[in-house]
């Protein structure tokens, strides 16, 4: 009998290589072919939101002038701008902006089926994959042109790589060539979200919870080395760019909400069926496996979301997007919790077949739960803001030499992403483009510039945050905003979903 680096011994091992080979497979492959489904049903919600919005505008320029902004601003974002710029040399829209995020998840189901299937069993894994591809939160991210899901599977990817590494089963001896696949996996992960540099923190805890030997933790340490680097450029690089967390609020009990709501579930129903399934499978009595599963899964739950939110007490950088990886934390756990009163009901009424009828009812009544949500996620009203809908107010109604006016400057976005709807406008506050400017939104004018413009202008359109409210450090905008009121009628106070409008007419002007 011999014991492997997780302190396991080959006996407890030894069985689960035994399985049929279907049977690990469909433990990856379904949890992936059923999220790639999902992702892909309602991708199109017709409109994209501001962070996307910002993804377009920065992905369809040319590499240098992508670079040349990313030297001024975004640069914690680069490595996926560039990635998605690659992209877009195959296709183009908004839809085909976010395939890439489906894609990604459904490697991340495919992972979590992987990583239950291999510390504990395949039915432990396909359960888990499943209740990971069927969570609201991860069809939220897998259909959002952003780098979250890109993070998810890179965060599970190291976590796999790293369980190679070890050299956890008998015939995959340790192998240098899993710790620089696990380095590299780290550092892309980085690469991608700053923040995610907490998931080898966690992984490291998930080590030492496994009382992993000391040579073994040196070697984790130096193959998270370069994910280290990366996150100390990246944080030295965004301390001159303070816009990339500045925007971010201290925690508050909104901050938990947001949390258990992205772990759980948005819905109170879904929520508590999913605690009590992480409750089954985090209950600590159980076999050598299901303790292995528990010291990867909870850090992985707790430890990202846990710092993220100490720190934000200092300098506010918790956002539950940045810690979505914890989802498969929760999907490890619950997959464990069901397979366990599985195996409770078969062993009490003798029928092997009741694990299998249990884990289904149980997946079904989890999807059942989180179906109103998963709806509600392939609406333009599930994101912060519409701005296909704002685009579409102004297109339908403005006249040729309407000027608009973006309140604060940076919302300038709506017409970037949708020119046609701002064709016959003329930009107020815009003094050279967003190229030109090496930005997102260009560089504005001079305010005595913008005032005169507008003051010049018979029809404004002013648009900006749902009733063009304005943050007390927005001091341009406000003057603007404060000519219009002062000289202008509001004829018509609209808007969508986040965004406000508004169409003002020159007083002297009105009929």
């Amino acid at each position: 009998m011999t014991t492997t680096t997780l302190g396991v011994t080959s006996s407890e091992v030894g069985p689960r290589l035994r399985r049929p080979r279907w049977a690990s497979r469909s433990a990856w492959a379904v949890p992936a072919v059923l999220m790639l489904c999902l992702g892909l049903v309602g991708l199109d919600r017709h409109s994209v939101w501001r962070d996307e919005a910002a993804t377009l505008v920065a992905v369809r320029r040319t590499l240098p002038e992508l670079f040349s902004m990313l030297t001024q601003l975004e640069t914690v974002h680069a490595l996926y701008y560039t990635l998605l710029h690659g992209w877009f040399q195959l296709g183009s829209g908004e839809t085909w902006a976010r395939v890439p995020s489906v894609l990604a998840m459904a490697v991340a189901a495919g992972l979590v089926g992987v990583l239950g299937t291999r510390l504990v069993s395949a039915p432990v894994g396909l359960v888990a994959g499943l209740l990971f591809a069927v969570h609201p939160s991860v069809s939220y991210y897998a259909q959002e042109a952003r780098s979250t899901a890109m993070v998810a599977a890179c965060a599970l990817l190291a976590a796999y790589l790293l369980l190679q590494a070890l050299g956890h089963r008998r015939e995959l001896a340790p192998d240098r060539r899993w710790w620089w696949a696990y380095a590299v996996a780290a550092a892309v992960l980085v690469g991608l979200n700053v923040l995610a540099v907490l998931v080898p923190v966690a992984l490291g805890v998930t080590l030492l919870w496994w009382r992993t030997p000391r040579a073994t933790l040196l070697r984790a340490a130096a193959a998270s080395a370069p994910a280290v680097l990366v996150a100390g450029v990246l944080v030295l690089v965004s301390r001159q760019q303070p816009n990339q967390i500045g925007w971010i609020p201290r925690p508050g009990i909104g901050s938990v909400r947001d949390l258990v709501h992205l772990t759980l579930g948005p819905t109170l129903p879904l929520a508590a069926v999913m605690g009590l399934l992480v409750l089954a499978g985090a209950w600590p009595r159980g076999t050598a496996s299901a303790r292995r599963l528990r010291a990867l899964a909870v850090p992985l739950l707790a430890v990202p979301s846990g710092l993220l939110l100490a720190a934000s007490f200092v300098q506010p950088v918790f956002v539950p997007r940045y810690v979505l990886p914890s989802v498969a934390g929760v999907a490890l756990l619950a997959g464990l919790g069901v397979v366990r009163l599985g195996e409770a009901a078969a062993r009490r009424t003798g029928r092997p077949a009741a694990l299998a009828l249990v884990a289904s009812a149980l997946v079904l009544v989890v999807s059942a739960a989180g179906v109103g949500a998963q709806r509600l996620e392939r609406t333009a009203d599930s994101r912060p803001d519409d701005l296909a809908g704002a685009a579409e107010l102004v297109g339908a109604q403005a006249q040729p030499g309407d000027a608009v006016l973006f309140l604060p400057d940076n919302r300038r976005l709506v017409a970037l992403v949708y020119p046609d709807s701002f064709a016959q406008t003329r930009d107020a506050s815009l003094s050279d483009s967003p190229e030109a400017a090496g930005n997102l939104t260009g560089r504005p004018l001079p305010l005595d510039a913008t005032l005169h413009n507008l003051t010049e202008s018979p029809r404004v359109w002013a648009i900006g945050r749902p009733g063009l409210s304005l943050l007390p450090t927005e001091t341009d905008a406000r003057a603007e905003l404060a000519l219009l009121e002062r000289s202008f009628d509001a004829k018509e106070r609209t808007g969508t979903h986040g965004v406000g409008v508004t169409l003002y007419v020159r007083r002297d002007a009105t009929p």
